[in-house]
Parts: structure tokens; sequence; C-alpha cells
């Protein structure tokens, strides 16, 4: 008798852990498109796999040929370990591209190039010829100036 309550409630455990929500979001960097599924990166070590259909294809190869700068966002249902942890998705009821967040502590290039011009002194920017971006190849390359159109 007991050796069945302990089955029972093992297979509620089971049953509950494949169905709950998930939402999760990762960098794609392999697919199979014939299996339909991908790999969905959330950290370095921790990778959950995600089935998709035809009408997601598009937005999984794109995620993939981006992976450096886009990440993509999966809900639906997923089967979790008795510890909590998601181990696959089994259903997905949406998908959505995202940016990846831009770490605060890096310089924009817009920020890059005002600290570098800020350098330069102002002798040497009167310097700059006034046609020189109509005539950027001729100042750089010393190509022919271009008549003006």
């Amino acid at each position: 008798m007991r050796i069945l309550f302990v089955e029972s409630i093992m297979d509620k455990k089971k049953n509950m852990s494949r169905g709950r929500l998930a939402d999760v979001t990762g960098e794609v960097v392999e697919a199979d498109l014939r299996r339909r599924r991908f790999q969905l990166w959330r950290h370095p070590e921790s990778a959950v796999c995600v089935p998709f259909d035809e009408g997601h294809e598009d937005m999984v190869t794109t995620a993939l040929k981006n992976h450096k700068w886009t990440q993509l966002r999966v809900q639906g249902r997923g089967e979790y370990s008795s510890t909590g942890k998601l181990l696959r998705i089994t259903q997905v009821e949406r998908m959505e591209l995202l940016d990846k967040p831009v770490d605060p502590s890096i310089p924009s290039i817009e920020d890059i190039a005002q600290a570098i011009a800020a350098e330069v002194p102002e002798s040497e920017l009167e310097r700059i010829p006034k046609d020189f971006c109509d005539h950027l190849d001729h100042y750089i390359y010393g190509t022919p100036k271009r008549p003006r159109q």
C-alpha cells in the first residue's frame, strides 16, 4: 500500500511538471530545420530544446543568423525536472525577436567619436579643407576631384 502511494505522488509530480508555463529568453546558436527544433541558450552552460512549426521558421533562422545581437523569447509550456529546472519546451504559444541588452559600461560609437574629436586642437580642425566631404577620395587617396553635379 505504501509503495502505491509513493508512485501516485511521483506520477502527479511528473504530470504537473510537463505542462507548466515557461517563459525563456536566450540565444539561438543551432537549429535543426528538418526536425523543427532548436537550442535556446539562456546562459553559457544552460540550453533548452524548443520545437517550432513552419510559421516560426523565419523567426528562428533570423535569430540564428543574427545571434550575436538578437535574442529569442519563447513562451509556452515546458517540462521541468523535480528540482524545478526547465528541461525543454513542449508547446510553443508565442515567440518574439528581441535585441540583446546593451552593456551600459561600453561607450557608444558616437561617444567614442566625440571623445576623439575633443582631443583634436582647433588649429588642426581649421586645416581641414571646406570641400573635404565632397572630395574625400581625393584627400585620402589622391584621386582626381570629381566635378560638382
